[in-house]
């Protein structure tokens, strides 16, 4: 097992960018893929469970009236106030540079216009408490323990990171088929799985390896490498919204809280993350469709 102490972390790096450096993280990656058949790997795993996401989509609104819903915020909108993409934070980082509230701390950032991520983030110019900094968003917010909220994220087997439920409202151009694709870190920083608990038909999910863009359906789950350019789009204007819970976690390293240090788990240079969302090591209560 490898201990790495936050209070040893330097400001101009961030969280993933010190591990690489203090570990052999991108060796075990490169044996991990040379051992894995990328033939048999999906482009999106789509998922049945048995969460109740009407339930969780309900005590979502209701949460909406207790601590607000933020919008994306950016150099030209730094409040989110007019952003069509909203929601609430599941994780934040309270030493967020520039600062955002906690529930609105993973939803972008006042001091940038473009939100895509280095395909080789590990060299990106990101720092310590950064918007890219994707581990450094690992507290708990509010919302997180927030009845079924709650009891869904239980299921969670690994560290959240930069997790949040999203809502996307489709009665504007700005979510139409020009809406730009983007890309999150890779896979081996944060692995996903997306749950719809309210959506409509116009809503598509466009991801650059598929032959069309589809929609994802309520009572499945997903998960796709976010390395990937993707984007979701709104066929038509749509009056209904679309909101999703979006789980994020560190597939390899697991935080230890008490002691304020990351450290390797059972996985480390031993299982891809697509394996892992598949056995159940990162959310329990998925079979695969």
């Amino acid at each position: 097992m490898i201990r790495l102490y936050k209070k040893d972390q330097p400001k101009n790096l961030t969280t993933w960018k010190w591990i690489c450096k203090n570990s052999d993280q991108q060796e075990q990656q490169q044996k991990v893929l040379s051992n894995t058949k990328l033939n048999n790997l999906k482009k999106l795993y789509k998922f049945k469970h048995q969460f109740d996401t009407s339930q969780v989509y309900k005590d979502y609104l209701e949460a909406t009236e207790k601590f607000g819903e933020f919008g994306w915020s950016s150099s030209v909108d730094a409040s989110g106030d007019s952003s069509r993409y909203r929601g609430l934070g599941i994780t934040w980082n309270p030493n967020k540079i520039p600062f955002a509230p906690e529930h609105q701390s993973v939803l972008g950032s006042s001091d940038r216009s473009k939100f895509t991520y280095n395909t080789t983030d590990a060299l990106a110019n990101y720092s310590k408490d950064d918007h890219c900094d994707t581990l450094g968003f690992v507290q708990r917010t509010s919302v997180s323990k927030y009845k079924s909220i709650g009891t869904l994220l239980s299921n969670v087997e690994r560290t959240l990171v930069k997790s949040r439920i999203s809502t996307i409202y489709g009665d504007s151009p700005s979510v139409g088929l020009d809406r730009p694709y983007h890309r999150d870190a890779s896979s081996f920083i944060g692995t996903r799985v997306n749950i719809p608990i309210e959506t409509h038909l116009p809503y598509v999910f466009d991801l650059e390896t598929l032959s069309e863009p589809i929609h994802l359906e309520k009572g499945f789950a997903y998960s796709w490498d976010t390395a990937t350019l993707h984007r979701v789009i709104s066929m038509r204007p749509c009056i209904s919204p679309r909101t999703h819970i979006v789980i994020n976690v560190c597939p390899w390293w697991d935080y230890d809280f008490e002691n304020e240090y990351w450290y390797t788990n059972e996985f480390y240079g031993q299982m891809h993350p697509a394996e892992m969302v598949l056995q159940g090591h990162i959310l329990k209560g998925l079979n695969l469709v």
